[in-house]
């Protein structure tokens, strides 16, 4: 391996390698640039680290502990479920995501802003607007390949109408709680995911399940 010269720039050679390839760097600059002197009193050996092979072995390890943040947008049914299914059809749902995640660590904050829409006789229209904010966990960990698991918390905001009138919205709390799958792909990456949504209610709960395709970026 050749000696890194100082005039490199260690940030833009951190950010531009893949994980796996800034540790395998570190890990032999070190061994090539550890000086191993003896000591003048014939004891134990001592060992000295060039200050410029620190500096760029920091910034390699530091680079992957970076927070990363995506955005994303996704679409697909809303579908009722349990005693929230009588009398209401299958619906859509449309999502925005905001995706903070360290790209080495399991664990990651998406924060989402959707909106489902629900059909019912007559000619009536069931609106949840809803906001939430997840916790995701993935990894090599997980049992299936590229896959991830979801769940969190959020404020819903309900509204039924019909033709001619509109009832007073219903602000109520929830959780969420789902798994999906991710397709990485050149410059972004797709996703396929399914959560179950509780909202709780003074009278009856509301219960749906999104099952969404995306795009994240």
């Amino acid at each position: 391996m050749q000696r890194l010269s100082h005039g490199i720039a260690p940030v833009s050679l951190g950010a531009a390698l893949p994980n796996q390839a800034r540790l395998v760097l570190v890990r032999h600059a070190l061994e090539h640039y550890v000086l191993i002197r003896k000591n003048p009193f014939g004891g134990n050996t001592m060992r000295l680290i060039s200050p410029a092979v620190l500096a760029t072995a920091a910034v390699l390890f530091a680079a992957p502990l970076q927070a990363q943040m995506s955005f994303g947008a996704s679409l697909g049914a809303a579908v009722p479920v349990g005693s929230s299914a009588e009398g209401l059809d299958i619906g859509y749902n449309v999502t925005a995501h905001l995706g903070i995640k360290p790209p080495i660590a399991p664990l990651g904050l998406r924060i989402d802003g959707m909106f489902n829409s629900f059909g019912f006789d007559p000619d009536g229209t069931l609106s949840v607007i809803a906001g939430t904010v997840n916790a995701t966990l993935s990894g090599v960990g997980m049992p299936i390949p590229m896959g991830y698991l979801i769940g969190g918390l959020g404020l819903y905001r309900s509204k039924a109408s019909v033709p001619g009138f509109s009832a007073e919205p219903n602000s109520d709390l929830g959780f969420n709680i789902g798994a999906g799958l991710n397709f990485p792909l050149t410059g972004f990456s797709t996703f396929l995911e399914a959560r179950f949504h509780y909202v709780t209610g003074e009278v009856e709960s509301f219960k749906f399940i999104p099952i969404t395709f995306g795009m994240r970026f």
